[in-house]
């Protein structure tokens, strides 16, 4: 019998809480491309990055060390979900947003002129070295977003729905 539907979860994080991460967006470099071979970081579609591309064109958001890794995929078109991967603690994460003809995120500038985001994880895949710690991946995937989606010195707020699917069983690679 399958295991009963994950009830959602959401996570906020406001302007205050993201100036205080040591996540950071940064430009990718020629000496950071082993991490995407040791880290099997590849596109949305399985392929891996063209390395010219990604020191020309390419950030991610990463901490000091890069220990943390959070990186865009790709896709997010028709019915394909914007799809993300977290690195930490060694083991990958990959993060699908939308699809479906659902949207992967809703920004908002309010009255006061703060951004707020609303980030919309339709399913997650929490590798088995990672599955005792499900709150902190949850946790450090909030921060990614919000250090994606609001710049530095910026005020507003990055809320991160995490769907009933999103925490079913998972495999550490999705097919």
């Amino acid at each position: 019998m399958p295991p009963p539907p994950a009830q959602a979860r959401t996570i906020t994080l406001i302007s205050e809480d993201i100036a205080h991460t040591r996540l950071r967006t940064q430009r990718i470099e020629a000496a950071d491309l082993p991490l995407f071979a040791r880290h099997n970081l590849t596109d949305w579609n399985g392929r891996p990055f063209d390395p010219e591309l990604l020191c020309r064109l390419g950030e991610w958001r990463v901490n000091d060390d890069k220990s943390v890794i959070f990186k865009d995929l790709g896709g997010g078109s028709f019915e394909i979900p914007e799809m993300h991967a977290l690195v930490w603690r060694g083991a990958k994460v990959h993060i699908e947003c939308g699809g479906g003809g659902d949207r992967a995120c809703v920004l908002t500038v309010n009255a006061e002129g703060s951004l707020d985001v609303v980030v919309h994880v339709t399913r997650i895949a929490i590798p088995p070295e990672l599955a005792h710690d499900t709150d902190a991946v949850l946790a450090q995937v909030a921060e990614a977003f919000a250090v994606r989606h609001l710049p530095a010195g910026a005020q507003g707020s990055v809320t991160v729905n995490f769907g009933p699917r999103a925490h079913a069983p998972s495999r550490p690679t999705i097919p």
